[in-house]
């Protein structure tokens, strides 16, 4: 028996053990600090707003909200990529006791890759060979793209302000995350179409979110917006299943999650009691 692979598998169970200990207490500290700010923003504001407008619209209505956001990831994915930017559109639909049915498609964007992807390539003095010869320096950069179905409410803070107050939300959908291999040069064919799929890290999976919010509807239909934060996680897997650059198999599960603080600008369409007019 080799007692001495024994004592290093168990070694390195207890240090992926740890490790683990480890991200799950970094992610309940992220979810922990971003849910104060939340509540904090959703007090600040809503004590302003409260003594603007009295009561806002109660009936059915079609929400159609832009957002940006910026966060950080988490999981498996925080070994990949840095900081990221969102932008998305979430159309809804509101019932009159503030009841949400809607869709949320988001694209992430970032400057920091930490995967040292293509690493085959490069020279010892850390460029690529181009087509003419030369030196080509490229540049590595996040991508991602989620689309998910929500599910959630309004929670009104007063009588007084409906449709005016926590908005809680839950949903289910699909991620899919790469890296852009940006050569402005178009001269390194090694990183170009059809070549860039064996070291574009294309992923993707199911994914669910959280997301918690402090939504303003305006009584005169004027400035209506939510400001929250989102939590998606998600389990995904490599969508090439080899990479060039480690010459590997990319057959792993991942653990893959974003954090985003947003603000969301809202044009809610009132349907009229009479169906032949729609209110903006």
């Amino acid at each position: 028996m080799n007692w001495g692979r024994t004592r290093h598998n168990k070694n390195k169970y207890k240090w992926d053990c740890v490790k683990k200990a480890r991200s799950n207490l970094y992610i309940y500290d992220m979810l922990r600090k971003w849910l104060f700010f939340v509540c904090v923003c959703a007090w600040s504001l809503h004590s302003v707003t409260a003594q603007i407008y009295e009561r806002t619209d109660a009936r059915p209505a079609t929400l159609v909200g832009i957002h940006y956001g910026y966060g950080e990831p988490l999981g498996d994915m925080s070994a990949r990529f840095g900081n990221h930017h969102a932008l998305g559109i979430s159309p809804a639909y509101m019932t009159s006791k503030g009841w949400i049915y809607g869709l949320t498609a988001r694209y992430n964007w970032g400057a920091r890759v930490k995967d040292p992807v293509a690493s085959n390539l490069f020279t010892e003095d850390g460029f690529i060979i181009g087509n003419n010869q030369g030196p080509v320096t490229f540049k590595t950069r996040q991508r991602g793209v989620s689309t998910l179905l929500n599910f959630g409410k309004i929670f009104d803070l007063t009588e007084s302000t409906s449709r005016t107050g926590i908005r809680a939300e839950v949903g289910a959908g699909m991620i899919w995350h790469w890296v852009r291999l940006q050569d402005d040069t178009r001269s390194a064919t090694q990183i170009l179409d059809p070549y860039h799929k064996g070291y574009d890290r294309l992923t993707g999976g199911l994914a669910g979110s959280l997301d918690l919010s402090y939504n303003y509807m305006a009584a005169n239909r004027g400035l209506n917006f939510r400001v929250g934060v989102n939590y998606l996680f998600a389990s995904t897997k490599s969508e090439r299943g080899f990479n060039y650059d480690t010459g590997l198999p990319d057959t792993e599960r991942r653990y893959d999650g974003m954090i985003t603080g947003y603000i969301s600008f809202i044009l809610p369409i009132y349907s009229s009691t009479d169906d032949s007019l729609i209110y903006y």
